[in-house]
């Protein structure tokens, strides 16, 4: 019987493939954790080894032969498992061994909210009931096996900023909206931001797959003239390197109130927009406050011409139904 103390640590299970961590000893955990999470439901993921398909397989018949359902996201990293086990409420296992050789695979396992589970608080009991699957002592299935569903989860990050962005027109209103949404992400959601700052958003920014959409941001802003930009993927790969920087300083409290408005002009201006502009592209628009006998105007951006290099950015009066960007 394989020798589980030789791969169970104190915060994740980890061993060399397949001499101590092949497909049945993934079954074997899987069922253990699936019985430990006592989750109706949970979401699997691994990383680019060889064998993690293989293992991911055997873990998820586990888990499934005992009732619980899994959401499979496929090839993701570490921080894309946890953002989906904080939105979808539900435990979660990583295969990924991090920084050991290629040989080498394991799972990090947590908790419905992206906990995080050690030896102390659940890796000690799914190491005892593993053993017991392993001597021949598995739980009777369950009635009803779990449902499998394989999910995309950065198709729903686009989806979700797709919305916002839809509307506009305006090149520099694009990169503000989606510079706001996403540090304003960073902000209030710490499983987001976990993963903004672990994956440096190189496809995430804008959070398209098959599509860079940061450098066709930028490249539409240069074609209509309203970004002055002399090398488009240098400057793609700086907005990069500076929204990961800005968002790891959000989640560890270093910046002020006004960050996210100050972080969003100085991309805006290093993309060419002027001082005066980039101020106005950032302001929160927000509903009207009804007051009883008064005409109330509001205001957007969206709607004012492409303006020149130093001119007023122009307001234009628009319905009671105002935009919101959150």
């Amino acid at each position: 019987m394989p020798d589980l103390n030789a791969i169970v640590k104190a915060y994740d299970i980890r061993g060399i493939v397949p001499d101590q961590l092949d497909a049945d000893v993934a079954y074997a955990i899987g069922v253990a954790f699936a019985k430990f999470a006592n989750a109706p439901h949970i979401v699997i993921a691994h990383d680019m080894r060889p064998s993690g398909p293989e293992l991911v397989d055997a873990f998820q018949r586990g888990v499934l032969a005992h009732g619980v359902s899994v959401t499979n996201l496929g090839l993701a990293s570490s921080d894309l498992l946890y953002y989906a086990s904080g939105k979808l409420d539900s435990p979660g296992a990583m295969f990924t061994a991090s920084h050991n050789p290629a040989q080498y695979n394991g799972i990090k396992c947590c908790l419905s909210g992206a906990r995080s589970i050690g030896i102390d608080n659940g890796l000690r009991e799914i190491h005892a009931l593993a053993a017991e699957v392993l001597a021949g002592r598995e739980p009777v299935f369950a009635a009803t096996a779990g449902t499998l569903n394989h999910v995309n989860m950065l198709a729903e990050f686009a989806k979700e900023l797709d919305k916002l962005r839809a509307p506009l027109k305006d090149p520099a209103m694009i990169v503000s909206v989606t510079l706001n949404h996403c540090f304003e992400r960073a902000q209030n959601h710490e499983t987001w931001n976990s993963f903004v700052s672990a994956t440096c958003l190189s496809d995430e920014y804008f959070l398209h797959q098959d599509a860079d959409q940061c450098y066709q941001d930028i490249e539409r802003g240069v074609t209509a003239g309203r970004f002055k930009v002399g090398n488009i993927p240098f400057t793609q790969r700086l907005i990069l390197a500076m929204v990961q920087h800005i968002s790891s300083e959000i989640r560890l409290g270093n910046l002020e109130n006004n960050a996210i408005e100050d972080a969003t002009q100085a991309i805006l201006k290093m993309l060419g927009i002027s001082d005066v502009i980039a101020k106005a592209l950032t302001q929160p628009i927000r509903p009207p406050i009804a007051r009883p006998k008064r005409n109330h105007i509001s205001m957007s951006l969206e709607s004012q011409p492409h303006v020149g290099e130093n001119a007023e950015p122009m307001l234009q009066p628009i319905s009671n139904k105002a935009r919101v960007i959150s």
